[in-house]
């Protein structure tokens, strides 16, 4: 399994995003397919703004995301899941409806997934929670991964 930590260590190396699996490792089921990690100034700020739609299996999980979150400017609601450095599950906010914030009540909480509304009753996924994240690929590059990072992501290094 791969920790926040580890994730925030290989995005902060180079200008890159990910694309992620997270499932639910506790209730054993999938959150979304498509994940991207969102761990730069910019892509955090930017987040889901302007998007017109939100697709099942798709999310974004920002880091750090220590403070509150908001749906300004988007065109539906979310799912909300803070997690803390372990990616045990802290805080979930469900059906987040557009113009509004959110502010956790967690001081553990580290980061936070953002998932379709419905999205977590339907993987039952609540406080207490451990997540998985699986690295499935770069999905944007400026420069090559440092050599053998994707090894040592993996667990195989």
């Amino acid at each position: 399994m791969v920790s926040v930590e580890t994730i925030r260590l290989a995005c902060s190396l180079i200008t890159l995003m990910w694309l992620a699996r997270i499932e639910n490792k506790t209730k054993q089921t999938v959150l979304c397919t498509d994940c991207i990690i969102a761990d730069g100034f910019v892509a955090r700020t930017i987040g889901l703004m302007g998007r017109s739609y939100f697709p099942d299996g798709a999310g974004l999980l920002l880091l750090p995301a220590k403070g509150g979150i908001h749906t300004f400017f988007m065109k539906f609601p979310i799912d909300a899941a803070y997690l803390d450095t372990d990616l045990t599950v802290v805080a979930v906010k469900e059906s987040l409806p557009p113009w509004k914030l959110w502010l956790p009540r967690s001081p553990s909480a580290f980061a936070v997934l953002e998932v379709p509304s419905g999205t977590l009753a339907r993987t039952q996924t609540t406080a207490g929670d451990l997540l998985r994240v699986t690295l499935i690929r770069w999905i944007r590059r400026f420069l090559p991964p440092p050599a053998g990072l994707l090894p040592r992501l993996q667990g195989q290094g």
